[in-house]
């Protein structure tokens, strides 16, 4: 059965939606999905959380994100509160969203798959600190499926603090058909 939220409900929720990025445009476009949805109040802002320290104590439940898949030319200058010392975004977002999870909170972040398998020091930092704190799982997804926006190969990682605190295990899962076909 297919549930629809009352207009209560749909207020209570939207104050707890929380996002930022970095480009006025998808903050706009953002925030215009969001009111077309039914929220009236969202609340997205322009923020850069690789440069500045502004939200640095803010902390979520729940976080969902696609973060870049690559730094930008002439890299980038992060600020130093970061646990995992890089210039490579998806590095530092993949920490950053790692840090601000409430003790109990959960994350889905989908990350090119050099995240699983680079060898460079701040990439095993990452998964070192990852596998202490948060993974519970990593799902591997087909080289593209986000075809035409992207032909990288990705891999969902889920983050769990508390389930990864009971368990010594870490699930890792293989899709090789998304049911459609693969090309641009």
């Amino acid at each position: 059965m297919f549930n629809v939220l009352t207009p209560d409900e749909k207020g209570r929720l939207a104050k707890n939606f929380k996002g930022y990025d970095i480009s006025p445009d998808m903050v706009r476009l953002s925030l215009v999905n969001l009111y077309l949805h039914g929220f009236t109040d969202p609340h997205i802002d322009e923020y850069d959380t690789l440069t500045s320290e502004d939200k640095w104590n803010e902390f979520a439940d729940v976080i969902l994100a696609n973060p870049p898949f690559m730094s930008p030319k002439g890299g980038i200058k992060p600020h130093k509160r970061f646990s995992v010392q890089s210039k490579r975004s998806e590095v530092l977002f993949v920490d950053y969203m790692a840090e601000h999870l409430t003790p109990s909170g959960r994350a889905g972040i989908i990350v090119p798959e050099g995240i699983i398998f680079q060898s460079q020091t701040a990439y095993t930092e990452l998964r070192r600190m990852l596998v202490e704190t948060s993974l519970v799982a990593v799902v591997s997804l087909p080289a593209g499926v986000f075809n035409p926006y992207s032909g990288v190969k990705t891999s969902i990682l889920l983050l769990d603090k508390s389930l990864a605190k009971q368990s010594d295990t870490i699930g890792f899962f293989k899709i090789e058909n998304d049911g459609f076909g693969l090309g641009a």
